[in-house]
C-alpha cells in the first residue's frame, strides 16, 4: 500500500509542483531540455509515485516495495522532478 494516498486536491497541488520544478529544471539546462515530453507525463508519475506505487523513501529495501521503470527517456526530467517532490531525491 502507498504510504501517500493523496486525496485529488493535494495529487493537483503536487502535480503543479512538479511542473515548477520542471520548468526551472529545463530553463538551467544547457540544452534546454525536453519540456513537451517532461510536462506529458505529470499526471501519471504524480498519480503513481503519490496514490498507486508502493514507495517511500524510507523503505528503499523493503522486498514488498514496487518497481516503476521509466522507459520514455526524453520526459526523464519529469520522473527525476517527481522523484524530487517525492522526497527520494534532494529538490
Amino acid at each position: 500500500m502507498n504510504p501517500y494516498r493523496y486525496d485529488i486536491q493535494t495529487l493537483e497541488r503536487k502535480a503543479r509542483a512538479v511542473r515548477r520544478h520542471i520548468v526551472r529544471l529545463n530553463a538551467n539546462s544547457p540544452a534546454g531540455g525536453h519540456t513537451g515530453a517532461d510536462l506529458s507525463q505529470v499526471e501519471l508519475l504524480t498519480a503513481l509515485y503519490f496514490r498507486v506505487l508502493n514507495v517511500a523513501p524510507d523503505r528503499l529495501d523493503d522486498p514488498q516495495r514496487d518497481i516503476y521503470i521509466q522507459s520514455k527517456g526524453h520526459a526523464v526530467g519529469c520522473y527525476y522532478c517527481v522523484l524530487a517532490e517525492a522526497g527520494f531525491l534532494p529538490g
